[in-house]
């Protein structure tokens, strides 16, 4: 048998199944909105409501108003009227009516109201606004994507060029000053740089001359040699014996010339390992090099590991063949 709470409560829940539809049209009604006119102009049919405007009686505002009120007033917290009910939009959302008379949304900039500056130079001029930018905001509200604003001078006539011209003409003159004042101080410091270069090599150039016993008159025929080779243009069948030695003899010296530079005292570590970088990729096409020679040339080959690894003392084939060793 049914108790009397359990009755009631059976009476409760079909009766609220019946209210329920009643009690949501009821609901939407009271927030149903009614069409009305902007505030502003009062001429035409409001589509946005703004919770932040101040006096409260404009609250209501056209498409157009809308746009000139939050063009400074960018964080108020709009709402959109669609089809008789209120609908939240972010700043970065416009309402605009379309041909057909209906509201419908567009994107639109929006930037962030910092004051303007008063002078970008001395020239007359007035400041516009520009899009500037694209930078993030997040609000209590969350993120949104805003414009930092730019400015830029507006010229009338003639004189929009000429003070162009007088602006760039104003930095060419700074900069040329600066670099007047400073030149002293580079001058001096390319100076004990190449001096300090100089006496290094001229210490290691003494060193090499006392270790091999060279007199003056052969390292000037030496030098001598070298320009005569530097200023001769050798032309040479692509793939051919000739253009493979040329290349392992300059990939060599370019090697030993840069392993001699590794460690010099104005080097910082980071121009090292540019250096060791080159000097891996160098060594990378010496082995190619090598290979494709001992390819081509048969009997008398390069030895890969002493020439690859730079071994001091190691002579190519085709050097002790002129030199007349066996």
């Amino acid at each position: 048998m049914v108790s009397a709470w359990e009755q009631r409560q059976l009476l409760t829940d079909v009766r609220m199944k019946t209210a329920r539809p009643m009690l949501l049209d009821a609901k939407l009604s009271a927030e149903r909105v009614f069409i009305q006119n902007c505030h502003r102009c009062c001429a035409v049919e409001a589509v946005i409501r703004c919770l932040d405007c101040v006096p409260l009686d404009m609250e209501f505002l056209c498409a157009t108003c809308d746009m000139e009120a939050h063009k400074r007033n960018v964080f108020h917290d709009r709402e959109a009227v669609f089809h008789g009910f209120l609908e939240p939009i972010p700043p970065t959302t416009a309402v605009v009516v379309n041909e057909n008379g209906q509201p419908q949304f567009c994107e639109q900039i929006c930037q962030l109201p910092v004051p303007a500056p008063r002078s970008i130079c001395e020239c007359t001029h007035d400041l516009t606004i520009t899009p500037g930018k694209h930078i993030s905001v997040v609000t209590i509200n969350g993120e949104m994507g805003w414009q930092k604003p730019g400015w830029s001078r507006k010229h009338s006539g003639r004189g929009s060029g000429a003070g162009r011209v007088n602006m760039l003409t104003r930095q060419a003159m700074g900069w040329n000053r600066r670099k007047r004042d400073n030149l002293h101080q580079v001058l001096a410091h390319r100076y004990v740089k190449i001096t300090e270069r100089a006496k290094v090599e001229a210490a290691s150039l003494s060193n090499i001359k006392k270790e091999h016993n060279l007199d003056q008159e052969t390292i000037q025929q030496w030098v001598c040699d070298v320009r005569q080779w530097a200023v001769t243009e050798r032309v040479y069948t692509p793939g051919c014996t000739e253009e493979l030695r040329a290349d392992i003899e300059n990939i060599i010296v370019t090697l030993l010339r840069k392993k001699q530079d590794l460690y010099r005292q104005h080097d910082s570590n980071q121009a090292r390992q540019r250096k060791r970088k080159k000097m891996t990729e160098l060594k990378k096409k010496l082995h190619e090099k090598v290979l494709q020679y001992n390819t081509v040339v048969e009997g008398d080959p390069i030895d890969e590991e002493l020439a690859c690894s730079l071994t001091e003392g190691y002579i190519l084939p085709w050097e002790r063949h002129e030199d007349g060793m066996g």
